[in-house]
């Protein structure tokens, strides 16, 4: 299914969860978004898996780490991404800032690194450190993720939902979501300001992913 155009968000995934359901190996419904910029040394020529920007206000680190896991999916689903870099986002980098916000993201990486993930992922980590090796040489010399990640899980649905707007309009990005994910089959909730463009290449990766 693909929906969203006239229909607000909570509408969209009220009727998922109604009549479809959630599948049986994950416990969290989030989304995902790709995003397509024109930046080449950025995260994978340009492209990235983000999440979660629709769903879930506050997620909790077991969240965190489901929609982390998603996002992989995502990422090697759609986007063939062999060996996604995931970064766990937010104000700190390595423990250098204090606060409820940094310390859920840093349970949601000793969760996946209790759960044996098969995917590279690394945090708490700010965004500029994630993406720019300059920086990431500075404030994270050791991680694996750090100055070259593709997949990039934000803290809650503010910065998520904000940043991926920003992209858009501001930069000039093409982002193709909001890609629900964890339902027992495909729907995707468009954004009111999808182009035709988008919404194709939508119901493509919908037709694609059932």
């Amino acid at each position: 299914m693909v929906a969203g155009i006239e229909t607000p968000a909570p509408e969209v995934l009220r009727a998922a969860l109604q009549l479809i359901g959630t599948r049986d190996d994950i416990d969290t419904v989030s989304s995902s978004f790709i995003v397509v910029t024109d930046m080449m040394q950025f995260g994978h020529d340009g492209v990235f898996v983000v999440g979660d920007g629709d769903v879930i206000p506050d997620p909790d680190e077991y969240q965190l780490a489901d929609i982390a896991c998603s996002c992989v999916e995502r990422a090697r689903r759609t986007l063939h991404i062999a060996s996604p870099k995931v970064a766990l986002l937010s104000y700190s980098t390595m423990g250098s800032d204090r606060g409820a916000g940094a310390d859920k993201v840093r349970k949601a990486v000793q969760i996946l690194s209790d759960r044996n993930v098969d995917f590279i992922y690394d945090g708490e980590m700010e965004a500029d450190v994630a993406l720019v090796p300059a920086y990431a040489a500075d404030w994270a010399p050791r991680s694996p993720v750090a100055g070259q990640a593709d997949v990039l899980v934000f803290p809650d649905l503010n910065t998520g939902n904000i940043c991926c707007k920003m992209l858009e309009h501001v930069a000039g990005a093409t982002v193709l979501g909001p890609l629900l994910q964890g339902l027992a089959k495909p729907v995707m909730d468009l954004s009111r300001a999808s182009t035709v463009d988008t919404i194709v290449d939508t119901i493509v990766i919908c037709c694609c992913d059932a």
